[in-house]
């Protein structure tokens, strides 16, 4: 059995079971369009360093008799080449609760809201336009995004309840 990593909070609980409540999908989406169509194997290695940075993110949702918790998931993060949100937490994700799609001149991050907040989603899409950006357009300054250099403070993966 794989370790149980964090309990689902009051906070995730409310999302997961209100979304179960209506029969709707969990997934957040953001949308970001670059100048230029999407390069696959640049996006791919952005998000591979993404996972590499954001491995307390890289988790899956599971339940047992009396509860949901998260647990690791060493799986790669999925990529999709689509504009239409993605489920997440599924076979198709490698039971992730974070995806990224593109489409075209598009990129696209699918995330539960239990998992992370807009300020945690913000950092990640951050950081993944950070690596895409300096391998597709050679841009270099990272001030203020949060890369593999930088130190993990345990204020980013504390659940602020």
């Amino acid at each position: 059995m794989s370790e149980i990593i964090n309990k689902v909070t009051l906070g995730d609980a409310s999302e997961l079971y209100a979304t179960a409540a209506l029969n709707k999908s969990y997934t957040v989406r953001y949308a970001v369009r670059l100048k230029d169509n999407i390069d696959f194997k640049i996006l791919e290695n952005a998000l591979a360093k993404t996972q590499e940075r954001y491995k307390y993110l890289c988790v899956r949702m599971r339940r047992n008799e009396s509860e949901y918790y998260y647990e690791p998931n060493n799986l790669p993060i999925k990529i999709f080449n689509t504009d239409q949100k993605i489920i997440l937490n599924a076979p198709e994700t490698n039971y992730h609760v974070w995806a990224v799609c593109y489409k075209d001149d598009f990129i696209y991050l699918d995330f539960f809201h239990g998992i992370m907040d807009a300020a945690g989603a913000n950092f990640l899409l951050s950081t993944l336009l950070y690596y895409y950006c300096a391998e597709r357009y050679k841009i270099k300054d990272h001030t203020g995004i949060r890369t593999l250099e930088d130190k993990i403070n345990p204020d980013e993966y504390a659940d602020q309840l």
